[in-house]
């Protein structure tokens, strides 16, 4: 917690009841909407998690201004966080043993190579992150989701789209 703000792992006890509770019933959706990389990026992971320091000096952000190097570094940590509470909800799921799905998706992307939050025009604002994670035992009840999913998985998506994806996912 900073300043009265809760980071995303305060979610993963929420995760721990719902595999608790979801272990004698057949099927269960559990929504999480995570902070993930939303601008202050310095703010939106714990200091422990700052992997990057705000003055390294990469490929990336050799040309960058020291404030704008410092937002590209702060947003990688940022993202390397998500990843991180992601992997635990997925642990999580995957501990229950049994056909189960996992999908992340982000409402908009950045642009912290502009050190600052997005700009309309950006296109790194259009294309954005969905992430689906099939457990062993999802993946051998349905191999044809799972063929569906492999064969369109390079071809774009609007996000409009997904409520029909978690149909044809939940079956």
């Amino acid at each position: 917690q900073i300043m009265g703000r809760f980071f995303d792992e305060a979610l993963l006890p929420y995760v721990d009841d719902f595999c608790k509770r979801s272990e004698n019933e057949r099927a269960h959706f559990l929504f999480l909407h995570l902070a993930g990389s939303h601008f202050p990026w310095n703010e939106a992971y714990p200091s422990s998690w700052s992997f990057f320091p705000s003055d390294l000096r990469d490929g990336v952000t050799a040309g960058l201004d020291a404030r704008k190097c410092a937002c590209v570094n702060h947003y990688d940590n940022s993202i390397r966080y998500t990843d991180a509470v992601l992997s635990q909800v997925i642990a999580k799921i995957r501990a229950l043993r049994r056909p189960a799905f996992v999908v992340y998706v982000s409402d908009h992307g950045e642009t912290p190579s502009a050190g600052s939050m997005r700009k309309e025009s950006d296109p790194d604002l259009w294309e954005i992150p969905l992430v689906i994670w099939l457990s062993p035992e999802y993946r051998k009840a349905f191999p044809d989701v799972c063929a569906r999913l492999s064969d369109r998985s390079a071809l774009p998506l609007q996000s409009d789209q997904l409520f029909y994806g978690f149909l044809d996912l939940a079956r």
